[in-house]
């Protein structure tokens, strides 16, 4: 991924660099695709209890591999629209979900992942307050300070 951000398709330099990030791309793809197939396989896709859809972490490498499915599928030209470039650039961002397929095998990581999720709202009502005592204390300044400090000439009060 990080490679393709600086390549240029029209130099012929970086032509094999291209070519090999291609590859690397598509063997990828297909071992995310042979995963879900023989997971989804032994696991039931949606239908029981703990069957592979059952699961958020599950449900995200579904995601993962169509969007990737899609992804080729384009690249080959074989799904296009009016504005099939722009569906594809889209697609390529997905890439990043790829790390947190990873995530998923890893049972402390999983742990560490939902805890922080679970830390979000906490996070975010502190960051209110703090908001809120920044706001108040520079409405304060702007009330006592404006003007007293030679800066604004032209907006002196007349005491």
């Amino acid at each position: 991924m990080a490679m393709t951000t600086f390549l240029e398709e029209d130099n012929p330099k970086h032509q094999i660099w291209i070519t090999i990030n291609i590859y690397v791309d598509l063997m990828f793809n297909f071992i995310f695709i042979w995963e879900y197939c023989t997971k989804s396989i032994v696991l039931g896709l949606a239908i029981d209890k703990g069957s592979f859809l059952r699961d958020s972490w599950n449900q995200l490498d579904f995601i993962v591999v169509a969007t990737s499915i899609l992804e080729m599928l384009g690249e080959l030209g074989l799904v296009s629209g009016g504005s099939g470039l722009a569906i594809l650039k889209i697609l390529k961002m997905l890439r990043v979900l790829r790390p947190l397929r990873f995530i998923s095998h890893q049972k402390n990581l999983k742990l560490i992942v939902n805890s922080l999720i679970g830390s979000l709202t906490g996070i975010l009502n502190v960051t209110i307050v703090i908001v809120m005592v920044f706001m108040m204390f520079s409405i304060l300044g702007v009330f006592l300070f404006s003007g007293k400090m030679g800066y604004c000439k032209g907006l002196d009060r007349a005491d």
